[in-house]
């Protein structure tokens, strides 16, 4: 919370001097600052937020599945270990899963691997991750991992976690109100 920011911090005990000199002016205007940058920073965290639901709404594929025999058209989060995933051109994959077979099957993984270039996948019981965009080809993948066990699962709840460090900025600012 920016509010709570060593600056700001800083900023609300000079005011608070200046209101107890007399100087309300000045502390008007401090307290107006402060104000500020806190509203800024919360629409700032605000549309963070909405923009890593929609990434996460738009990175949510579709699974197109056959399971028992019928095969589904499903959300990603509905598709389980033991289905039989099947994978085309342009699809991207839900699950990570096991190749049972493929024909032509070009992957790009690099939202996983960070690989500009596509991977071909042909070898039954190759392993094909999740988030993974089919660019050409066909194939049939057994299910064995989904939402948060796969790999892409992981690299979210990892990101979820991390912090960003203090800017320079930041680190004399707390040093100097410490």
């Amino acid at each position: 919370m920016a509010l709570l920011e060593p600056t700001n911090l800083l900023l609300l005990a000079c005011a608070r001097v200046y209101g107890l000199i007399g100087e309300g002016s000045d502390a008007a205007v401090l307290l107006v600052f402060v104000v500020a940058i806190s509203l800024l920073d919360l629409v700032q965290q605000q549309r963070s937020g909405r923009a890593l639901r929609e990434l996460a709404r738009l990175s949510a594929p579709r699974a197109r599945v056959r399971r028992g025999g019928v095969d589904l058209d499903l959300q990603a989060d509905q598709a389980r270990s033991g289905d039989l995933l099947r994978l085309e051109q342009g699809d991207r994959i839900a699950a990570d899963a096991s190749l049972q077979e493929a024909v032509g099957l070009w992957l790009d993984e690099s939202l996983i691997s960070g690989e500009s270039l596509p991977v071909r996948r042909e070898r039954p019981g190759e392993q094909v991750l999740a988030g993974s965009l089919v660019t050409s080809g066909l194939g049939l993948a057994l299910v064995q991992a989904v939402g948060e066990a796969t790999e892409l699962g992981r690299l979210g709840r990892d990101l979820r976690e991390l912090r960003a460090p203090a800017t320079p900025q930041q680190r004399r600012a707390r040093r100097l109100t410490a």
